[in-house]
């Protein structure tokens, strides 16, 4: 079942100026709002100035996506969640036909960002049965959201570090732990990142953050050992 991924933002570095002397760089942010269809693709819509979803769509593989796409969770907590919020209210339990001319414009123009049955190799039944779906499998507040969008920014985080990808990586972790930031498993994976970096002492500094916060938290227990063992040249299995 696809689910919405929240907003991301992508960055092109830009020239503005028509010669030589007065040509400089700039920086363009898009902010689009994403839906994960599944493990291997995102449909990604670019907001607009009202900070809704265009109606514009380009499905994105997964490789891709988190290669070029960075998280923006604040942005969607503050401009997309209290949609959502409002539209979970007002489709209910299901008990009752939902008519989406009860919508005001605003939440007619996201309601409408979620009818991607075209993307999808099957739909749920019903008319509106995917809109629906995906309403219902939302956070509909701000820690369900945090929650959520935490552990997906964490997958993204690994596989850019299995990919050697190690500064946007760095980058999704550090927007994870705004909305987690007590996530033990968090500051445990941010250390692996650095250690693959070479940075062993920052690595050390998160596996004490980790224990910290869960000193029952094996692995990066298992992690320090090892790295203890390899400072004292008795290496051991890699963790």
């Amino acid at each position: 079942m696809p689910e919405i991924a929240g907003v991301y933002n992508t960055k092109k570095v830009r020239k503005l100026g028509k010669d030589g002397a007065t040509t400089r760089d700039f920086t363009q942010v898009i902010s689009w709002f994403v839906i994960r269809l599944d493990d291997d693709r995102y449909l990604t819509m670019p907001l607009n100035d009202e900070h809704l979803p265009s109606g514009i769509t380009s499905v994105v593989d997964a490789a891709d996506f988190v290669r070029e796409y960075s998280p923006d969770p604040g942005f969607y907590t503050e401009h997309i969640l209290p949609l959502v919020t409002s539209l979970r209210e007002r489709i209910g339990d299901g008990s009752l036909p939902f008519d989406p001319e009860t919508l005001d414009v605003r939440e007619q123009r996201l309601f409408a960002s979620l009818q991607i049955d075209g993307f999808l190799e099957t739909a749920p039944d019903g008319v509106y049965g995917t809109s629906l779906a995906l309403l219902r499998e939302s956070a509909a507040d701000r820690e369900g959201f945090a929650v959520a969008a935490a552990s997906r920014i964490n997958s993204e985080g690994v596989q850019l570090r299995k990919n050697r990808d190690f500064e946007r990586s760095l980058e999704f972790y550090a927007k994870a732990l705004e909305l987690r930031p007590e996530d033990d498993h968090l500051f445990f994976n941010l250390a692996r990142v650095h250690y693959e970096k070479g940075d062993v002492p920052q690595c050390l500094e998160l596996l004490d953050r980790a224990l910290k916060l869960n000193p029952e938290l094996e692995a990066a227990r298992k992690m320090k050992r090892f790295i203890g063992g390899k400072i004292a040249g008795k290496e051991g299995p890699n963790p």
